[in-house]
């Protein structure tokens, strides 16, 4: 009897310690206006981190900028919680965001700086969908030219040409889908400055061409909605 409750002993204390550390931002039920923008509510959960330890939270965005905020703390299960004083009431942190802009956060050990953690949300993604292919473009500079894109739809190393045209320039990209279908692949739009204007997004197959209207430039820069983030 003591060798099987010894041997469950360390079978569980082996599965609690050889977790991986992971944070998640859940959505939460439930959106709220200001001014007529559609925020999005999130929460910020940490499980099986290395317990007794201080974490700083970091936020950061698309174009390099980031964000010192609220300092965590794990518990005796590697829960994380707010530290000290911070944790008498939940918190609201704001995000103003753009579509198909990426927020990550980061939660940073303050004993050994190299052991972090991340996660990131996209919380209005920016999709264009036609005849079973789905595209997501996320945004990744400063100036709204270029993206990334994440597709989905296609045939099995499909070879696939993607040309995005801004007035009567364009600028093409060639790039074969993997097995399942999927491509991911940085594209730019030619775009002067002071010269923003509509653009096109166009699939080029085997068999068809696909057009997608899209916003490049300072347009694709404005705010749409935000994300209230609850910290406990």
């Amino acid at each position: 009897m003591k060798f099987i409750i010894l041997v469950i002993l360390f079978l569980s204390s082996a599965c609690c310690h050889g977790s991986v550390p992971r944070l998640e931002c859940e959505k939460k039920i439930g959106e709220i206006k200001i001014y007529g923008k559609v925020i999005k509510r999130y929460q910020l959960r940490g499980a099986h981190f290395p317990p007794g330890e201080r974490y700083r939270l970091f936020v950061k965005w698309y174009n390099g900028e980031e964000a010192e905020t609220l300092l965590y703390q794990s518990d005796e299960k590697g829960r994380l919680f707010l530290s000290g004083e911070e944790q008498k009431e939940p918190l609201y942190a704001l995000c103003p965001l753009k579509r198909g802009e990426r927020v990550s956060f980061l939660m940073r050990s303050e004993r050994d700086p190299h052991f972090f953690v991340t996660t990131s949300i996209v919380p209005f993604p920016l999709v264009l969908k036609k005849r079973g292919i789905s595209l997501e473009l996320e945004l990744l500079s400063a100036e709204g030219e270029r993206f990334m894109v994440h597709g989905e739809g296609f045939n099995p190393r499909e070879h696939i040409e993607l040309q995005c045209y801004t007035q009567k320039k364009m600028e093409s990209v060639h790039i074969e889908a993997n097995v399942l279908g999927f491509i991911d692949v940085p594209i730019a739009f030619p775009v002067e400055e002071g010269q923003w204007n509509k653009a096109q997004l166009t699939i080029v197959r085997k068999t068809r061409k696909m057009t997608f209207p899209i916003v490049v430039g300072s347009p694709a820069l404005e705010y749409v909605g935000g994300c209230c983030l609850e910290i406990r």
